[in-house]
């Protein structure tokens, strides 16, 4: 028995499968895995299962299929497409919790590629949606893609303030200097290697801004 597809999203109660099978008897397995809502101690309850097939005869459709890479921040994605129907558009999609997808790029060429830096550092899904002029659509396989974090960069681990600490993760080729909202400088120091804690009990409390800069000034 080959396992096929699998889905856990981190920040969902609900778990999303699609692809292209052919005929034939195939199994699903549901397992408690924890994530962000539940753990899995005691986890019992209800599983509802929807599913549904599309007669292979409505569209010769041999091959639809999404691959992707990231390399650093940067995210890889190539697709192609072999069926007999035009393709009307074919839609790049994404989603973060694997139920709702926005389309990214779209076209209508049965094969090509897409990349792009993503603004966040969660964990991606990724699929095509094809339709044909027939007015069939079809979708491709899920895949999951999630944006390297550059280490060299410092990160505030402490977001909101608490305990009257900030805590950086960084390395000492960096300065700091904490704003007010009016812009006013009010804490200024060096990083260290790993991790920095700074004292901060301003007595107001609202937004303040950090600004990290390279010793050599950018």
């Amino acid at each position: 028995m080959n396992l096929l597809l699998t889905s856990n999203p981190i920040d969902s109660l609900q778990a999303t499968i699609d692809s292209l099978l052919i005929s034939g008897t195939y199994f699903i397995r549901l397992k408690p895995i924890a994530n962000t809502y539940t753990g899995t101690y005691g986890m019992t309850g209800t599983y509802i299962i929807n599913g549904s097939t599309i007669p292979a005869t409505i569209l010769p459709l041999r091959k639809l299929e999404l691959a992707g890479k990231t390399n650093g921040t940067t995210h890889y994605l190539n697709w192609q497409i072999d069926a007999d129907e035009q393709i009307v558009e074919a839609s790049l999609q994404y989603s973060f919790n694997g139920i709702t997808f926005s389309s990214i790029y779209a076209t209508g060429e049965a094969a090509g590629n897409f990349s792009y830096n993503p603004n966040n550092t969660n964990i991606i899904i990724y699929r095509m949606k094809v339709v044909f002029d027939n007015g069939t659509t079809y979708y491709s396989n899920l895949i999951q893609l999630k944006t390297a974090v550059n280490e060299e960069e410092p990160r505030i681990i402490s977001n909101p303030v608490s305990n009257g600490t900030i805590t950086i993760y960084g390395n000492s080729s960096y300065n700091y200097m904490i704003f007010d909202n009016q812009g006013k400088n009010i804490n200024h120091g060096v990083l260290k290697e790993g991790v920095t804690t700074i004292p901060f009990y301003e007595a107001t409390s609202g937004m303040y801004l950090i600004r990290f800069i390279k010793k050599n000034g950018q």
